[in-house]
């Protein structure tokens, strides 16, 4: 008799959060669950706040009932918001050692979002160079000279730090142009860039735009 009444409570206590859950109470709902130990009715929890982009409360319930397919959902919903560090929390939830593959996935898709902070971290987790590579191309092509010339550095790219050089020149930067001409050991580009830079702080450039200023190499240029 003892035992059938307190089989009877739980089904009671376990409709009741059933209940709260479809009224989308989900908070109240999971309390009730967890004292019954139905891992069912935690995983539908989680569904609900899934459904209403809860994804945080949704992953600490798919880890509390180790459901591996829920798992693999909130993983593709961190990434799709950006978000690495959870992306790849929840990743090494389900792979005790994340695949290189896996890494290098998620830096396609932070790619093709535009996201290059996002995909730097990846590719650098997947030891992918070329990825790497990659990457201070877009860098380039954004005329994030900064972030492309750290990168070139990583990489030992030489060829690839003068282009930058030689961006730095066009855009008038002619100090950090130097800088970087000194770096790769290119007298030719040091001095270019050093005349360029005595131009441009000539008396007769001041208050000119950089493709306005006197060109060093003009025959006619008075500094």
């Amino acid at each position: 008799m003892v035992d059938f009444l307190f089989s009877k409570k739980k089904r009671d206590e376990r409709k009741q959060a059933e209940e709260l859950l479809a009224r989308g109470d989900a908070d109240a709902a999971v309390k009730i669950f967890r004292q019954l130990g139905h891992t069912a009715g935690l995983r539908a929890a989680a569904e609900h706040y899934l459904a209403h982009n809860n994804v945080k409360k949704a992953a600490q319930l798919y880890e509390e009932t180790v459901c591996t397919e829920g798992l693999h959902r909130v993983a593709g919903l961190w990434l799709e918001r950006g978000n690495f560090s959870e992306t790849e929390r929840v990743l090494k939830l389900i792979h005790r050692e994340v695949p290189a593959a896996e890494y290098l996935r998620l830096a396609r898709a932070f790619l093709e979002r535009g996201d290059l902070a996002a995909a730097e971290k990846a590719f650098v987790a997947a030891g992918h160079e070329a990825g790497l590579g990659e990457l201070a191309e877009r860098y380039l092509d954004k005329h994030d000279l900064g972030n492309a010339v750290r990168l070139l550095r990583r990489l030992g790219d030489r060829d690839g730090l003068a282009r930058c050089a030689r961006a730095y020149l066009d855009a008038g930067d002619f100090s950090r142009a130097e800088k970087l001409f000194v770096e790769l050991g290119d007298e030719t580009g040091r001095r270019d860039a050093a005349a360029r830079r005595a131009a441009a702080s000539s008396p007769a450039a001041a208050g000119l735009r950089p493709d306005e200023r006197p060109d060093p190499d003009d025959p006619n240029f008075k500094p």
